[in-house]
């Protein structure tokens, strides 16, 4: 872990932060950056606070954010404006609740690329500095998005029951429908940003098709358990399941237009379809 100084040098803190001396002093002529702790009349020194305060412009800067309104953040942060009678009428979990749906929201309209911490934070008129206390940054909270549809849709199944298969098949299906277009959309851009950068997002997209895969999984298991089902690789119908639910998902919504009336037939008649075969009997 990186040990600062409590206090140092301008070329110090240019060093520590990876920051040119031009761009601190500009920081500063513009209110940006606190002044430094003066020392003697021409000499101060730079603390720690420095540091962090320009590890938050570059995040901020890498969100998408002009100095502009940069300046505005850490004024806020500096005089204590920050909204916080707004938070105060929220406990935490509430505000980390509406953060995520507010970027669900934001995310399928504009797209993970174009969403910034600045569109969230307006929708719910909130300061950034309410933001990076639950989240560190915008890729966190996309990730929590994703997992957040699947608890969603993972508390809307059951494990089958009995011998009515077909009973607890439909209810899921019913779930999966009810959330579908949601996790089409954000795995979509999950997907995206897993090929545009890999080292970031391709251990994500694995972890929430996997999470989906074992969602299934854990009920076919359940299913051949109670003898429901024959034995079969579990793994390779639960793939399967997920293959035909997202295509399905992608042919008659984008392709089709579908009614609700339309959509619970479809669910029915693929349930019919996967527990009866096309076959003649």
């Amino acid at each position: 872990m990186t040990q600062y100084h409590t206090a140092m040098k301008i070329s110090d803190l240019s060093t520590l932060s990876d920051t040119p001396v031009s761009t601190i002093k500009y920081y500063i002529r513009e209110s940006i950056l606190p002044k430094p702790v003066k020392t003697g009349e021409t000499r101060g020194t730079y603390t720690i606070r420095h540091i962090e305060r320009l590890k938050l412009i570059k995040k901020l800067q890498k969100e998408g954010l002009v100095l502009t309104k940069i300046r505005e953040i850490v004024r806020m942060i500096d005089t204590g404006e920050e909204n916080e009678k707004n938070d105060l009428a929220i406990n935490a979990s509430d505000i980390k609740s509406e953060l995520i749906q507010s970027a669900i929201q934001l995310f399928r309209e504009k797209g993970y690329e174009a969403v910034t911490i600045a569109d969230i934070v307006d929708k719910l008129q909130i300061g950034c500095s309410t933001f990076y206390k639950h989240f560190k940054n915008k890729k966190e909270l996309f990730v929590q998005c994703i997992r957040k549809i699947i608890a969603d849709e993972t508390a809307g199944f059951s494990l089958y029951e009995g011998s009515d298969m077909s009973a607890t098949f439909e209810r899921e299906v019913e779930s999966y429908l009810e959330h579908d277009l949601l996790w089409r959309d954000m795995i979509r851009m999950l997907r995206a940003a897993s090929t545009n950068d890999p080292d970031e997002f391709k251990a994500i997209h694995d972890e929430a098709i996997q999470l989906r895969i074992n969602m299934y999984k854990n009920n076919i298991k359940n299913a051949v358990d109670l003898g429901v089902y024959r034995k079969i690789d579990q793994t390779l119908f639960a793939v399967m399941l997920l293959g035909i639910q997202e295509y399905c998902s992608e042919y008659y919504y984008t392709q089709m237009n579908i009614t609700e009336a339309e959509r619970k037939k479809i669910a029915k008649e693929a349930n019919d379809i996967i527990h009866r075969g096309v076959l003649m009997r």
